[in-house]
């Protein structure tokens, strides 16, 4: 666990949360400078000649993305960075359940153009001792009618530490260096993402982990009312975030 923490997430996990200073680019810019600078600092973790590879891929609606992937290396036994940037329309049965979830901004009868941006990562390393860790951050865009400009928008992500060996001092670890990080962007905000978190219905094939003294440390990273950067950022999914 501390070769995850002290390698990419001490880095990573409060530069993304930081305030920005200047000019703020967009923040699909931003999770390519991320991505970009994740691989770089892992190669270097790994430190056995491993290399990511490099797999673009786009599609006529003007989605794309970037798909990266280690293996047999030192450190990490396999892992995989991406970003995704999607193009779509909104369905009638998704635009719904925006609006009934109280979406401002979405028209329930769908139609309207969205944008989803994500980075994602999970990274299994060759020791069994070194838990597995995955992490998300996203962005879903309702544009207006003309497909220009953003109606309505949310970010929202997380990160999750799944051990084969129980151990306390890796929880501590992980929970405390998310909590040092909520609570600089927002004193206060830690306790009540992580409930949020804890009462999220576990993912069905880590059930009989999780129920094992918590062994999957889960924390949202930003959710509504909390944590918020300049718009209101959600725990949620969709099927065209899914997609991502």
């Amino acid at each position: 666990m501390r070769v995850w923490v002290v390698a990419l997430l001490g880095s990573h996990g409060a530069r993304a949360l930081a305030p920005s200073g200047g000019a703020t680019p967009s923040f699909a810019a931003f999770l390519s400078d991320q991505q970009a600078s994740i691989v770089a600092e892992l190669e270097a973790l790994d430190g056995g000649g491993a290399a990511f590879g490099a797999d673009a891929w786009a599609r006529d609606d003007g989605s794309r993305g970037l798909t990266r992937v280690i293996e047999g290396g030192d450190v990490i036994e396999k892992g995989c960075v991406s970003t995704s940037f999607i193009e779509g329309t909104l369905t009638r049965e998704r635009a719904a359940a925006m609006t009934a979830r109280g979406r401002a901004g979405v028209d329930a009868a769908g139609g309207q153009r969205f944008r989803a941006e994500a980075l994602s990562l999970v990274l299994h390393a060759r020791s069994p001792r070194v838990p597995t860790l995955r992490g998300d951050a996203r962005r879903f865009v309702v544009l207006d009618d003309d497909g220009a400009a953003p109606r309505a928008s949310w970010f929202g992500g997380g990160c999750d530490l799944t051990p084969a060996y129980l151990d306390d001092g890796d929880a501590a670890a992980f929970h405390a260096y998310w909590r040092g990080v909520c609570e600089a962007r927002r004193p206060g905000s830690h306790a009540g993402l992580k409930r949020a978190c804890d009462e999220r219905p576990p993912v069905s094939t880590s059930t009989s982990i999780r129920t094992q003294r918590g062994a999957i440390s889960r924390e949202i990273l930003l959710h509504p009312r909390d944590l918020m950067l300049s718009t209101p950022v959600s725990k949620e999914s969709s099927p065209e975030q899914t997609a991502i």
